[in-house]
Protein backbone atom coordinates (compact mmCIF):
# COMPACT_ATOMS: atom_id res chain seq x y z
CA UNK A 1 0.00 0.00 0.00
CA UNK A 2 1.29 3.44 -0.93
CA UNK A 3 0.22 6.46 1.06
CA UNK A 4 0.35 9.95 -0.34
CA UNK A 5 0.32 13.00 1.84
CA UNK A 6 -0.78 16.30 0.39
CA UNK A 7 0.29 19.41 2.24
CA UNK A 8 -1.91 22.46 1.83
CA UNK A 9 0.23 25.59 1.79
CA UNK A 10 -1.42 28.84 2.83
CA UNK A 11 -0.35 31.96 0.93
CA UNK A 12 1.17 34.58 3.20
CA UNK A 13 -1.12 37.60 3.35
CA UNK A 14 -0.18 40.69 1.34
CA UNK A 15 -0.03 42.91 4.45
CA UNK A 16 3.08 40.96 5.54
CA UNK A 17 5.02 42.36 2.57
CA UNK A 18 6.37 45.81 1.77
CA UNK A 19 4.11 47.97 -0.40
CA UNK A 20 5.93 46.84 -3.56
CA UNK A 21 5.70 43.18 -2.50
CA UNK A 22 9.46 42.66 -2.75
CA UNK A 23 10.27 42.35 0.96
CA UNK A 24 8.60 39.96 3.36
CA UNK A 25 8.63 41.97 6.58
CA UNK A 26 6.96 40.01 9.39
CA UNK A 27 4.90 36.82 9.52
CA UNK A 28 2.81 35.79 12.52
CA UNK A 29 0.34 33.46 10.76
CA UNK A 30 -0.03 30.29 12.88
CA UNK A 31 -0.50 28.00 9.85
CA UNK A 32 2.11 25.22 9.80
CA UNK A 33 2.64 25.32 6.02
CA UNK A 34 3.16 28.70 4.34
CA UNK A 35 3.78 29.80 0.73
CA UNK A 36 5.95 32.84 -0.01
CA UNK A 37 5.01 35.03 -2.99
CA UNK A 38 7.04 34.74 -6.20
CA UNK A 39 7.57 38.52 -6.18
CA UNK A 40 9.38 38.39 -2.82
CA UNK A 41 13.09 39.20 -3.22
CA UNK A 42 14.09 39.60 0.44
CA UNK A 43 13.01 37.84 3.61
CA UNK A 44 13.57 40.50 6.28
CA UNK A 45 15.57 40.21 9.52
CA UNK A 46 13.69 38.07 12.08
CA UNK A 47 10.71 37.77 9.71
CA UNK A 48 9.60 34.34 10.95
CA UNK A 49 11.51 34.33 14.25
CA UNK A 50 9.90 32.33 17.05
CA UNK A 51 7.04 31.21 14.78
CA UNK A 52 6.73 27.88 16.58
CA UNK A 53 3.83 26.70 14.41
CA UNK A 54 5.86 26.75 11.18
CA UNK A 55 6.71 23.23 9.96
CA UNK A 56 7.40 23.86 6.26
CA UNK A 57 7.42 26.68 3.75
CA UNK A 58 7.47 26.83 -0.02
CA UNK A 59 7.45 29.41 -2.79
CA UNK A 60 5.00 30.32 -5.53
CA UNK A 61 6.20 29.35 -9.02
CA UNK A 62 9.38 31.01 -10.29
CA UNK A 63 10.42 32.81 -7.09
CA UNK A 64 12.57 35.94 -7.25
CA UNK A 65 14.13 35.47 -3.82
CA UNK A 66 17.71 36.79 -3.64
CA UNK A 67 18.29 37.29 0.10
CA UNK A 68 17.42 35.59 3.37
CA UNK A 69 18.39 38.12 6.03
CA UNK A 70 19.89 37.42 9.45
CA UNK A 71 17.75 35.54 11.94
CA UNK A 72 14.91 35.26 9.38
CA UNK A 73 13.75 31.88 10.63
CA UNK A 74 15.50 31.83 14.01
CA UNK A 75 13.94 29.65 16.69
CA UNK A 76 11.31 28.15 14.38
CA UNK A 77 11.56 25.05 16.52
CA UNK A 78 9.13 22.92 14.47
CA UNK A 79 10.59 23.67 11.04
CA UNK A 80 11.55 20.30 9.54
CA UNK A 81 12.86 20.97 6.04
CA UNK A 82 14.42 23.93 4.25
CA UNK A 83 13.87 23.53 0.52
CA UNK A 84 15.34 26.40 -1.48
CA UNK A 85 15.83 24.46 -4.74
CA UNK A 86 13.27 26.63 -6.58
CA UNK A 87 15.17 29.81 -5.66
CA UNK A 88 17.57 30.05 -8.60
CA UNK A 89 18.22 33.77 -7.91
CA UNK A 90 19.19 33.23 -4.26
CA UNK A 91 22.62 34.77 -3.58
CA UNK A 92 22.73 35.61 0.14
CA UNK A 93 21.83 33.71 3.30
CA UNK A 94 22.90 35.93 6.18
CA UNK A 95 24.24 34.83 9.56
CA UNK A 96 22.03 32.79 11.84
CA UNK A 97 19.14 32.78 9.33
CA UNK A 98 18.05 29.37 10.62
CA UNK A 99 19.48 29.54 14.15
CA UNK A 100 17.69 27.31 16.66
CA UNK A 101 15.73 25.33 14.05
CA UNK A 102 16.56 22.08 15.83
CA UNK A 103 14.14 19.79 13.96
CA UNK A 104 15.48 20.57 10.48
CA UNK A 105 16.53 17.29 8.89
CA UNK A 106 17.21 18.52 5.34
CA UNK A 107 18.53 21.69 3.75
CA UNK A 108 18.18 21.72 -0.02
CA UNK A 109 19.93 24.51 -1.95
CA UNK A 110 19.57 25.62 -5.58
CA UNK A 111 22.12 24.38 -8.12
Amino acid sequence: MILFFYIFYKDIESNCYSSDGKTLIQVTDPSPHLRISASCEVINDSCFSFLNSLATFTFADTPNLTTIAKLSFSECVNLTIINLTMCSKLKIIEACAFYGCEKVSQILLPD
